[in-house]
C-alpha cells in the first residue's frame, strides 16, 4: 500500500544519501593516505559496517559500507571510512588494525563533510 511505497522511497533516499556521503568521506581519507579513490558501494549487511578488497591486476580496489551508517553520528562515518581506507593503504592484517585503539577525536574530517543532514522525503500525492 501507500505506507509500503513511502517506506521504500525513504529507504532508497537513505541509501543514495549514504553512498554520496560515504564516497565523499572515502575520497577524503584515501587522499590523506596518498591512495586513489576505490570503488565505493553500499550494502544491506547486518554484521559489518564496512568491508574492503585491495586492487588486483584485474580489478580496482573496492570498499563497501552498510547503508545504515548514515544514521550514525558523523564521527562514526569518519572512523569507518578512515579504517577501511587504512586497510587499502597499508599492507597490514585486519587483526592488527582492528585491535589497535583509535581515539575518534583524532580523526580529521573534511570541514565540508560535517554535519551530515539527512534529506527529507515528502510523500507522493
Amino acid at each position: 500500500g501507500e505506507g509500503e511505497a513511502f517506506s521504500r522511497a525513504v529507504g532508497r533516499a537513505l541509501k543514495a544519501h549514504a553512498l554520496s556521503v560515504l564516497t565523499e568521506r572515502t575520497a577524503h581519507y584515501a587522499a590523506r593516505m596518498g591512495r586513489p579513490l576505490p570503488s565505493v558501494a553500499v550494502m544491506d549487511a547486518r554484521a559489518r559496517w564496512g568491508s574492503c578488497r585491495p586492487a588486483t591486476a584485474r580489478e580496482e580496489a573496492r570498499i563497501r559500507y552498510v547503508w545504515r551508517l548514515i544514521l550514525a553520528p558523523d564521527f562514526v562515518l569518519d572512523y569507518v571510512a578512515a579504517h577501511e581506507c587504512a586497510h587499502l593503504a597499508e599492507a597490514i592484517g585486519y587483526r592488527l588494525l582492528d585491535t589497535t585503539p583509535v581515539d575518534p577525536t583524532e580523526l580529521v574530517p573534511a570541514p565540508s563533510l560535517a554535519p551530515t543532514p539527512v534529506p527529507v522525503c515528502s510523500a507522493a500525492s
